[in-house]
């Protein structure tokens, strides 16, 4: 029982042992690793290695002033270039109006070569002016005065001359009774036929004149039937009516 006891107290001894090899193997290639990385390959200065502190305590880096100045002059200076480069573009697009100048005054020329000698006058003075034409003022017509032709629309009574010398005989007798007269008609008439054709209408209804004149001239007609009725009592139809009052109105004119 001791023999095994001891075998035990030997094995555990054994692997403490071990178990501290092994530690301080791998302590040892830690140690190598760190030492490695450390350390810098030969030919290059070592970096110091910087604590917390000092990382904090250390200056920000400083904003190179000369570079900025120096970005600031380019710029502006390339804007300056593009603004005065603008009016050559402007000129280079021009160049070909010139050019078709150019080409236009070398026409001109030929033409110029090819005149006469006496033609003296420029190319756009060789066509001929043209004489301007005076327009002269309008004469103005004579008005015409209205012609018997014109009043043949007047519905017209055949007479019967009395044989004397009642100035009746040469006025027309106008039909007052059979058609409206227009004021137009009217004041184309004459101041006779005006009284001459109103007193044509109270003959029509057979009234007898006082009038010596009227009397023969009326007297002398076919149509004349002379009877007693009185002015008032005439039954004058719409149309003498109505003529009867443009007439008189006329007349009065």
């Amino acid at each position: 029982m001791e023999h095994t006891d001891r075998l035990e107290e030997i094995d555990k001894e054994q692997r403490e042992k071990e178990a501290q090899n092994n530690d301080v193997d791998d302590a040892k290639v830690f140690a190598e690793t760190v030492y490695e990385a450390a350390t810098p390959p030969k030919g290059e200065p070592a970096i110091p290695l910087l604590s917390q502190e000092e990382i904090e305590d250390e200056e920000p880096p400083r904003i190179n002033m000369t570079a900025v100045v120096c970005t600031a002059i380019v710029a502006v200076c390339a804007t300056i270039i593009l603004c005065v480069a603008q009016p050559w573009k402007n000129n280079d697009e021009q160049e070909p109006v010139q050019v078709a100048q150019v080409e236009n005054d070398d026409v001109n020329q030929v033409v110029k070569e090819t005149l006469k000698p006496n033609d003296t006058k420029p190319v756009e003075a060789v066509k001929k002016e043209e004489p301007v034409k005076k327009v002269e003022p309008a004469k103005e017509e004579p008005k015409k005065e209205p012609s018997k032709a014109a009043e043949s629309t007047l519905p017209v009574i055949k007479v019967t001359k009395t044989g004397t010398q009642n100035p009746y005989n040469n006025v027309r007798l106008i039909d007052a009774s059979s058609r409206l007269l227009t004021k137009n008609e009217v004041s184309q008439m004459t101041k006779q036929e005006l009284s001459l054709a109103r007193n044509a209408i109270y003959a029509r209804h057979g009234y007898q004149y006082k009038n010596a004149e009227l009397s023969e001239f009326f007297g002398r007609q076919p149509w004349f039937k002379p009877t007693d009725v009185k002015m008032e009592d005439i039954p004058f139809t719409k149309i003498e009516l109505d003529n009867i009052r443009l007439i008189k109105a006329q007349e009065k004119n």
